[in-house]
């Protein structure tokens, strides 16, 4: 069963959470930051509506020994923009767009048809209705900064437009 991509989606396998996570899989969902967590019995996702949130997630799991970027590809992390894609290439997951408007990730192979979502999560106002007709913010799929790095950064263009806006 597949996991919905929103904003900022942080995914993980269940075998790696309940390896490395303390107190397992059942610590982690209490753990949880948010209210965005979903999972199936493959992967578990956590949403973001920014980079620094889950930059700052990202390092929590890697103080655990959860590891993320290894050689320019995600190893136990994979980080997901819900318009731009993966943010470093990773062989265990597939992205895909749902008929009904929004995007999803699954581990590769499973064919499940039914979507993981978060509790309380409708289509209906999501920021995936909203941002629907959006065009991605960027051409690449992958953000430049993200290869060869662990550190999460913006897209180039939000740096560019702080910088304008001050020199304005």
């Amino acid at each position: 069963m597949p996991v919905l991509v929103e904003a900022i989606s942080v995914i993980v396998q269940n075998e790696t959470i309940a390896e490395k996570y303390p107190c397992g899989l059942a610590g982690y969902w209490m753990q949880c930051p948010n209210g965005t967590i979903c999972g199936d019995e493959y992967i578990v996702r956590v949403g973001f509506m920014n980079s620094e949130d889950a930059e700052a997630f990202v390092e929590r799991l890697e103080s655990v020994g959860v590891r993320f970027v290894e050689n320019g590809e995600s190893v136990e992390i994979a980080v997901v923009d819900q318009r731009d894609g993966l943010a470093v290439p990773c062989s265990w997951i597939t992205i895909g767009d749902h008929p009904d408007g929004f995007r999803y990730a699954a581990l590769r192979g499973d064919l499940g048809d039914r979507i993981a979502k978060p509790a309380e999560w409708r289509y209906e106002d999501s920021i995936s209705e909203v941002n629907q007709d959006r065009p991605p913010v960027i051409d690449a799929p992958v953000w430049p900064q993200f290869r060869g790095r662990h550190r999460m950064t913006k897209p180039p263009h939000a740096k560019q437009t702080r910088k304008r806006k001050r020199e304005e």
